[in-house]
């Protein structure tokens, strides 16, 4: 999809998965997509009836067993798909964010050579205080409800999600008009491919994305 747009993405890939196809992943760096750190293990599964739920959280993690998974992740995407990998991204984030959680995670990024964490969304970057002199590059929150992200979870996905298909549209109309309008706002949507490859209000973004490219 991206390709028939001529645009490029960041994907946020978890070791564990990469390690049992290398060579798929592997398709995603020679097309010239940005790799993010998402931690080696996975943290989503399903249950008996298919539906996922959320199953690794790093608040729950040690902070030695939190070095462990991204340190682990960064070896196999440089090794296994010769990934260029240049920031990070924490699973299930929203549960992550005091400042000794984001010292933690800010620390082995910079151990790395990261430049940037992309670990949570504009309404905890106004409200939480230090950011460790580190640059966090939040999501982007749904037009008018910026505690909740733009992304393909709440706004597609979640079995409990409060919105209809339509507002995915009518959310990313206004927010890619206001960027256009401003030139300075920074748009960082996330979205699962699994979500969104079948549906039809994604395809529209991209070709929208693609029209105005020139102007972003």
């Amino acid at each position: 999809l991206l390709d028939a747009h001529e645009l490029t993405g960041a994907f946020a890939l978890i070791g564990e998965l990469v390690e049992k196809e290398p060579s798929v992943y592997r398709q995603i760096v020679e097309r010239g997509h940005e790799i993010v750190n998402h931690g080696y293990l996975r943290h989503t599964d399903r249950r008996p009836d298919g539906s996922l739920f959320a199953s690794r959280f790093y608040h729950e993690l040690t902070p030695e067993e939190i070095r462990t998974d991204i340190i682990d992740n960064h070896r196999a995407l440089t090794h296994l798909i010769g990934a260029d990998v240049r920031g990070f991204r924490t699973p299930h984030f929203s549960t992550f964010q005091s400042p000794e959680d984001r010292a933690c995670v800010y620390d082995i990024c910079r151990e790395l050579g990261y430049v940037y964490s992309s670990s949570s969304t504009s309404i905890y970057l106004k409200t939480g205080g230090n950011w460790e002199g580190y640059c966090e590059i939040p999501l982007t929150g749904c037009w008018g409800d910026l505690k909740s992200p733009f992304d393909s979870w709440g706004l597609i996905a979640s079995p409990l999600r409060h919105y209809v298909d339509a507002d995915f549209t009518r959310f990313f109309d206004r927010m890619l008009r206001s960027a256009i309008r401003s030139g300075r706002i920074l748009l960082n949507v996330y979205f699962d491919p699994s979500h969104v490859v079948a549906f039809p209000g994604f395809h529209s973004l991209l070709a929208d994305i693609a029209t105005n490219r020139d102007r972003l």
